[in-house]
């Protein structure tokens, strides 16, 4: 078995190159990350803490010779306001999200949220 562990203790995002706006925000974040690897496969743990959200990627597995990947999340947005560069309005509230994802030939993920007081599923994948 082999391990592999990332840290960063004080990520930048620049958001302006990256999703060609014309904000000057930047995000600051800590991302860790560990992986044990096992022949072909790859066990993955990561978590990343931003400005903007938190992200919690669970027991994630990487088949190297399939190229395939699944696993579970969470995502908790604490203050959506913080989403303003993206939506250029000014929100209010909370969102948590838990679901799984993966890539076998396409991308997939899936998750549950009771964003703004309802129950909400959602299922999205690409072709």
């Amino acid at each position: 078995m082999e391990t592999l562990i990332l840290g960063i203790a004080n990520g930048t995002l620049h958001v302006k190159k990256l999703l060609e706006t014309k904000t000057q925000d930047d995000i600051n974040y800590v991302l860790s990350l560990r992986s044990d690897i096992v022949l072909e496969n790859a066990s993955i743990e990561s978590e990343i803490t931003s400005d903007v959200l938190k992200l919690n990627i669970l027991k994630s597995d990487y088949n190297i010779s399939d190229n395939t990947v699944k696993g579970q999340y969470t995502l908790n947005v604490a203050d959506l306001n913080n989403l303003y560069f993206i939506t250029k309005r000014p929100l209010k509230g909370t969102l948590d999200v838990t679901g799984n994802f993966g890539f076998d030939n396409e991308l997939y993920i899936d998750g549950n949220s009771s964003f703004l007081d309802a129950q909400t599923t959602f299922y999205a994948r690409t072709k």
